[in-house]
């Protein structure tokens, strides 16, 4: 599991957009979306693609800007690094 936190706002249009693209990628196996937190998770198969690899494609060739989420020792130590803030309710709110 991967998150990219766009650097722009976006619109139910461009997270629509945006998950088409990430879709059309080798290897991504599921997106979530959410334009009201400017926030994209995915997961992906490990044999065949890095989430590192899907982002550097993603700011390069996506026409949207953003830059992959990495959580310190400590974001991963108190939980689950996916998540905003201390809300359980943040993964929930991508599916409504």
């Amino acid at each position: 599991m991967a998150r990219i936190d766009l650097t722009q706002d976006i619109n139910e249009e461009d997270a629509k957009a945006i998950s088409a693209w990430l879709y059309a990628e080798h290897g991504v196996d599921h997106v979530l979306c959410n334009a009201a937190n400017n926030v994209v998770v995915f997961t992906y198969y490990p044999a065949l693609t890095d989430a590192d690899f899907i982002a550097r494609a993603f700011a390069a060739r996506s026409g949207y800007n953003g830059r992959r989420y990495v959580p310190a020792a400590s974001e991963l130590a108190s939980g689950c690094p996916v998540k905003m803030g201390n809300s359980g309710g943040w993964i929930s709110s991508l599916l409504h």
